[in-house]
């Protein structure tokens, strides 16, 4: 029998951080090592991270990267790792990983597909390599003329023979492991910096459990883990499959530094499915591609016994995307407040559904710190856990002469239930200071009659420079609450409520907020306790609260659900107005008239046209979904637009 240890490890790194990553690269390798394994497969570009952005055109970015995987040699595991890095070629910059051992570089290989769609950008800093191409690369890390060979390489360690497919590499329909099975690969692994969307992990684990079916092999994929460049999230998803059969899976979501996935991988039973296989077609043609022989790999049995992996209760869950969200923001906001430096958050309570799930997701965040960090003092993040709540959650009610008192009272409670501090401001006196200023250049008292706007605005605007305070004051990041069905219609005041460091909630709509407020008030996990005032929240319907008689954000706007089915349509399918006002009629035509449809459909698209300049000047916020409006990494869109809305004509004539 011939049975190798294989790992995959989900590490939290940081773009262009050299040391750091090198530490934790290091403290992984180790980790392997003491479990008894013969390869390790770390994510993609390990040594940079994957954010880096146009930092990869850097020569510096080149020659540090090179600089750390030498350090990386020095270590001089016995196992065989894979680390990805940045390598340049004949002036092109190309996304590697690095195949060593025992402190020699065996080969580098390089990607052969590059994303180019949603958020990637791959194609603007990196070159794709061709299939078949192999080279010498003379790198000044290796003695003086010794060739390091690159490219599309097969790395034969006696016992088994290794190749690798590079994130995206496996995605496509003509992936790389169709021939590198042919080529007599036993062993296939996958570094990754695949983000995280919702019901995403379904579809990675299909193409590792396929190919290892299709190709007959042990596949091993490695991610990234947390919010490693500010806007993106990593589940770190470890997956490890053999013949057809996911072996175990990873946990997802940890708030610790690194997470270790390892299985035992029978290779002759591997070898006896392929030898019984008829389609299965060994190359046997003569070809230039010839293996990378690296030495005999003596696979000794650890005396070391794997425990039996377990997977989580709540990812069998019905409410997978809920879980998900909650598990995905918290890992994020923990992130966020270990890489930004800073103690804590700063937030502006208004009692509503936006500010209250921010808040929530933060005392949620610490309850996790506190039950997963509990026995980590080597964790980064250790600190973090040690921390009350009441340091890290700083919440402010600002009212004005239209702000309630339910508002205020919910807004109380809920800071209550979750221990956070709590202070009330009256920023009326501000705002009347403002009318005052205006009204002697002007002679004129400003009127709800005609300048309802601008007197909402000032209320929203007023609010800012007191938390923005706050925030210094402590070293706080300020919570900017806003939603995507808000971001997509402009409903928000420009440095107002949109003032802060980072959107949490940015990346979902405004029905999603809702229905998770619900099902956070009941949910009871492991992890955290249900939210009894999110309850109370949600009695009251959405409201700006900036007027002096009864507002309604639907009713300044239309039905969250209208407008989150128009977002859809129009920016995650690409459908055009009159095809989505058919579409709206057939989803939403029993309930409201083909008139209020209509009208609502034309209003989004005036509105969404003319404030594309507010979307460029939100906080950042996660990216959670496979669409979304941040014109930074998904959506871009002109400041100066057209409306794209229908011609009514046209569709009062449409059969």
């Amino acid at each position: 029998m011939s049975t190798i240890r294989v790992a995959s490890a989900a590490l939290n790194l940081k773009p262009l951080d050299f040391n750091g990553n090198y530490h934790q690269i290091k403290m992984a390798t180790r980790e392997a090592e003491e479990l008894g394994c013969h390869v390790l497969c770390l994510p993609e570009l390990t040594i940079t991270g994957y954010g880096c952005e146009d930092a990869f055109h850097s020569p510096d970015v080149w020659t540090r990267s090179m600089e750390t995987l030498e350090r990386i040699l020095a270590l001089e595991s016995p196992m065989v790792v894979s680390v990805g890095l940045p390598v340049l070629y004949r002036n092109g910059v190309f996304n590697c990983a690095a195949i060593i051992k025992s402190g020699r570089l065996h080969g580098i290989v390089a990607k052969q597909f590059l994303p180019g769609d949603g958020l990637h950008y791959e194609p603007r800093w990196f070159k794709r390599w061709k299939r078949g191409i192999q080279v010498p690369l003379d790198l000044s890390i290796t003695p003086d003329g010794q060739m390091t060979p690159m490219g599309d390489l097969v790395f034969n360690f006696g016992s088994y023979r290794l190749g690798v497919e590079i994130c995206e590499d496996a995605w496509v329909a003509s992936r790389p492991g169709a021939e590198l099975s042919r080529r007599g690969v036993d062993l296939i692994l996958n570094p990754s910096a695949s983000h995280f969307a919702f019901g995403k992990f379904e579809v990675r684990k299909r193409f590792v459990v396929d190919g290892s079916r299709a190709f007959n092999v042990a596949y091993v994929y490695s991610n990234l883990v947390g919010c490693e460049a500010g806007r993106v999230l990593y589940d770190g998803t470890c997956l490890i499959a053999s013949g057809g059969k996911l072996l175990t899976q990873g946990r997802r979501f940890s708030l610790r530094d690194r997470e270790m996935t390892v299985a035992d991988v029978d290779l002759d039973h591997n070898r006896m499915l392929q030898a019984r296989t008829p389609s299965f077609e060994p190359d046997l043609e003569p070809s230039s591609l010839q293996w990378i022989h690296c030495g005999k790999d003596r696979l000794r049995q650890s005396e070391i016994k794997l425990k039996k992996p377990e997977i989580e209760e709540w990812e069998k869950s019905s409410d997978t995307k809920e879980h998900e969200f909650t598990r995905a923001v918290t890992m994020g906001l923990a992130d966020y407040l270990f890489k930004s430096r800073a103690q804590g958050y700063a937030l502006s309570l208004s009692g509503g559904a936006d500010s209250g799930s921010c808040a929530i997701l933060i005392s949620l965040m610490m309850q996790r710190l506190k039950n997963e960090l509990k026995d980590c003092k080597k964790d980064r993040k250790y600190y973090l856990s040690e921390k009350k709540t009441s340091e890290v959650l700083n919440c402010v009610y600002q009212g004005t002469r239209q702000s309630s008192d339910k508002t205020r009272d919910m807004a109380k409670a809920l800071a209550t239930e979750l221990k956070a501090e709590f202070v009330c401001l009256d920023v009326e006196p501000i705002v009347n200071q403002y009318l005052k200023l205006l009204k002697e250049p002007f002679g004129r008292d400003l009127s709800w009659d005609s300048d309802d706007l601008a007197l909402q605005n000032i209320q929203a605007r007023v609010r800012s420079p007191g938390i923005w305070l706050l925030a210094n004051l402590r070293n706080l990041v300020l919570v900017s609450t806003g939603n995507r069905s808000e971001a997509a219609v402009g409903y928000c005041t420009m440095d107002g409520d949109t003032s802060g460091g980072l959107a949490p909630l940015g990346g979902v709509d405004k029905c999603f907020v809702l229905g998770w407020l619900d099902w956070i008030s009941k949910e009871q996990s492991s992890d955290w306790n249900p939210v009894k005032s999110a309850k109370k929240i949600l009695e009251n319907a959405p409201t700006a609260e900036l007027r002096p008689y009864p507002q309604s954000d639907e009713d300044d706007l239309m039905p969250y659900e209208v407008l989150g089915f128009i977002e859809s349509k129009f920016i995650s399918s690409k459908k055009g107005s009159v095809e989505i006002f058919h579409l709206l009629t057939r989803e939403f035509g029993e309930k409201y008239s083909d008139q209020e449809l209509q009208d609502w459909l034309i209003k989004f698209f005036d509105l969404f046209s003319r404030t594309q300049w507010k979307r460029e000047r939100l906080a950042p916020c996660f990216h959670l979904d496979e669409a979304s409006l941040d014109p930074k990494s998904w959506c871009r869109f002109p400041i100066f637009a057209g409306s794209l809305a229908p011609d009514t004509e046209h569709l009062e004539g449409e059969e």
